[in-house]
């Protein structure tokens, strides 16, 4: 148990209320009773907050519920980023190689690394201290692991490929495959040869059964920070700047550069050899088929700016409807 006088410390909150109040759990609004803690991080839930059983909940600055104990955040949202260790704390492993753990002689495995049952680590690995690597991953050769990563059960990795620190790498997940590359040659198509790797910049993070292509001479990149949700595919060659979030089922092609910042929507993707500016943001099933500048936001396909797609769209409405409004 916790008091709220300690949790808003931890994140440098400040309670209104009675600071000695003491909190079993850290539950949603809909699960917690009347000793947890909750959060209200969207205005969406204003109402369910108050009418909740709760008496203690995580909030904004600007947010006044009466009847509850309030510990107050300028970003509350970043601060359950804090909070939820402090109720759910990671899975502890012991740091030794379990058995069936296969190493190459020729790899460099240091002091504090975990090795699960069943990993396989190739020549010529280097992995540094704090990361863990879950049963069944596959580490084929000439990779190099940061610090304080986590590649999590059955993720492949192919050569070539260079991990920073900090990097999350969830099940199923592979890295490096071979970029789709081939050449059409007297009525045939002939393989390619992909050897340029992957470099993986520190603290990304990527999700399940998410691929990232080898580039053919140069390296795929995926910049520092940037986050990656599940079922996304990278291909070969495409450079991701710092900070970027590609959502579920978002499909990058070849060559294509995207910059610092910039948000792909679910369902999205880019054609290849493009240039895709600085925080931008690709809505949820766009396709991205031209360069685009700084600071903008595209929908549709093929892509052009938010507002105009919104006009189109109402304008394409009301023809199908013979230029009626909507009616009930």
């Amino acid at each position: 148990m916790f008091n709220l006088k300690t949790i808003a410390e931890k994140i440098e909150g400040v309670v209104e209320g009675d600071e000695s109040f003491e909190v079993e759990n850290l539950k949603t609004l809909k699960e917690a009773g009347e000793k947890d803690l909750s959060f209200l991080t969207n205005l969406k839930y204003l109402e369910e907050a108050k009418n909740s059983k709760v008496k203690a909940i995580l909030t904004s600055e600007n947010i006044n519920i009466e009847g509850k104990y309030l510990i107050k955040h300028k970003d509350p949202y970043f601060a359950l980023s804090k909070l939820i260790p402090l109720f759910y704390p990671p899975l502890k492993l012991e740091t030794e190689f379990l058995e069936k753990t296969t190493i190459s002689r020729d790899s460099e495995i240091e002091e504090g690394v975990f090795l699960g049952k069943n990993v396989y680590i190739g020549p010529f690995c280097k992995i540094k201290k704090g990361t863990k690597i879950y049963p069944g991953a596959v580490l084929l050769g000439y990779i190099e692991i940061g610090e304080n990563c986590i590649i999590y059960p059955q993720v492949s990795i192919y050569p070539r490929v260079k991990i920073g620190k900090g990097v999350i790498i969830h099940s199923g997940a592979v890295i490096g495959s071979d970029g789709f590359g081939f050449a059409f040659h007297k009525g045939e198509y002939h393989k390619i040869p992909q050897v340029g790797g992957v470099l993986i910049e520190d603290f990304v993070e990527i999700g399940s059964n998410t691929t990232i292509d080898c580039g053919t001479l140069s390296p795929t990149v995926i910049g520092k920070g940037t986050k990656i949700d599940n079922l996304v595919q990278i291909a070969h060659n495409v450079i991701i700047g710092k900070n970027c979030i590609l959502t579920g089922q978002v499909g990058i092609a070849g060559s294509t550069e995207i910059g610092d910042g910039t948000i792909f929507g679910g369902q999205s993707g880019a054609v290849g050899h493009i240039k895709i500016g600085k925080n931008v943001k690709v809505s949820a099933k766009c396709g991205v088929t031209k360069d685009t500048p700084d600071g903008i936001q595209v929908s549709g396909f093929p892509s052009m700016e938010h507002k105009f797609w919104l006009k189109r769209e109402a304008f394409i409405n009301k023809l199908i409807k013979g230029g009626k409004d909507d009616e009930d």
